[in-house]
């Protein structure tokens, strides 16, 4: 995989490292479970991790990594800093996990360290079968997603540079599909990655299916919101503009919308009347459900 979207730990990967680059800001999707009880010094520990002194945070990784499996209940926040600002903290937490969460240790190093596309994407693929067991690395996910996404500048790329038949950056957005997809299976809360999800859904986006599933999800997300979906209702009629070889697909969508689609109306019903058959049945689908809605 490409240096420019090297792993969250932003270390050389070569196994513990020493060249030391700063990490990219983390991404916080996971958020506290009030009803994970957790032993009152294990929390103790773990709210040392937020301390603004780096000895006193890798001391806490330390004491951590002693109570083993005990401190499961808080591998979230041991995730959480292996994307430290201090390199020593984040070797420390990593390494931590090997005693804490051993299942979640392994394939965070193959995803992190390794070389090989094949054993990231591995890795990628057992987490996400994991589902909720994986919820501690989110975060990490998270973080690796975005930066996946903006090195391929969200997809607004050819598969292949006509010039130099790179695809490394068709590469980069394929990573973060993956992640994405994870991230759903562990976690199906896109709030955190709302602003991503608005860029890939967006016509600039080459990825059609990919494009139209982050549509579909934020649509799912913003049911009962009147604001947030007349604000996705703009991003549909962008679409229909933007992309006339997809219009059926919007359209489609855009009777999802009921009421709220009023006054796209007078524009189905012409759409009605197309010599494209699809786009004839979308647009009296569309007509249907806008209508039964009023």
């Amino acid at each position: 995989m490409i240096h420019a979207i090297m792993p969250a730990l932003l270390l050389s990967h070569g196994m513990w490292g020493l060249v030391q680059v700063v990490p990219p800001p983390p991404v916080v999707l996971k958020k506290d479970n009030p009803e994970v009880k957790v032993d009152p010094e294990i929390a103790a520990l773990a709210k040392k991790l937020k301390d603004i002194d780096p000895k006193t945070r890798l001391k806490a990784i330390e004491d951590l990594a002693k109570k083993g499996e005990k401190a499961a209940p808080v591998a979230d926040k041991i995730c959480d800093a292996t994307m430290d600002s201090n390199v020593q903290v984040r070797l420390a937490a990593l390494a931590s996990l090997e005693k804490i969460r051993p299942d979640l240790y392994k394939p965070l190093i193959e995803l992190l360290f390794d070389q090989n596309n094949f054993i990231r994407d591995r890795a990628i693929t057992k987490l996400s079968e994991m589902g909720k067991d994986a919820s501690p690395v989110v975060n990490i996910l998270a973080t690796q997603m975005i930066s996946a996404f903006s090195f391929s500048k969200y997809g607004s790329i050819s598969y292949q540079s006509p010039i130099t038949g790179s695809t490394g950056h068709y590469e980069a957005f394929l990573r973060g599909k993956m992640l994405l997809s994870a991230i759903n299976n562990i976690q199906n809360d896109h709030a955190s990655i709302k602003p991503t999800l608005l860029l890939l859904a967006r016509p600039t986006n080459l990825d059609v299916d990919f494009r139209f599933k982050c549509l579909d999800a934020l649509i799912t997300d913003a049911a009962g919101d009147p604001l947030k979906e007349k604000k996705l209702m703009l991003l549909v009629t962008e679409g229909i503009q933007e992309d006339p070889r997809r219009i059926s697909e919007y359209v489609i969508r855009l009777g999802k919308f009921g009421k709220l689609a009023e006054s796209q109306l007078p524009v189905l019903k012409k759409l009605k009347l197309s010599p494209d058959s699809a786009l004839r049945d979308a647009a009296s689908k569309a007509v249907e459900q806008i209508e039964a809605d009023k």
